[in-house]
C-alpha cells in the first residue's frame, strides 16, 4: 500500500444465532486506523501500526462480551486484527501479528 494512502477500516461483524435471542442477530462496525505518519519497512512502525489495529478493533467488538459472550468477543477481536493485517498486506506488520500469537500446541 502507497504510504500517502495509509488508511485503513477495519471492521467487525458479529453474528448471534442464540435462542435466547428474538431471531438472528448481525451487528457491524468499523473504525479508520491511519498510518500514513509510519514506516511500514520498519519493526516500530510496523509495531505502532499494530497497537492501532488491536485499539481498533477493542472499539469495533466492544459490547459483543456483553450481547453474545466473551467467547464471541474474542473471536470478533482476532477476526478483525487478523482482516486489517491481511489487508495491509506487510512482512513486517504480518510477523508482529504472528508474534503476539500464543505458540499452537498439539
Amino acid at each position: 500500500m502507497n504510504k500517502s494512502i495509509g488508511l485503513l477500516l477495519l471492521s467487525a461483524l458479529a453474528v448471534s444465532t442464540l435462542p435466547a435471542l428474538a431471531g438472528d442477530m448481525i451487528v457491524t462496525k468499523s473504525q479508520v486506523v491511519r498510518f500514513s505518519d509510519l514506516n511500514l519497512a520498519t519493526d516500530d512502525g510496523a509495531a505502532t501500526l499494530y497497537k492501532r489495529i488491536r485499539a481498533a478493533a477493542r472499539q469495533v467488538c466492544d459490547g459483543a462480551d456483553e450481547r453474545f459472550g466473551y467467547s464471541e468477543y474474542r473471536k470478533c477481536f482476532n477476526k478483525a486484527v487478523d482482516d486489517a493485517v491481511a489487508k495491509v498486506n506487510r512482512p513486517t506488520l504480518h510477523l508482529v501479528h504472528e508474534g503476539s500469537k500464543p505458540p499452537h500446541i498439539g
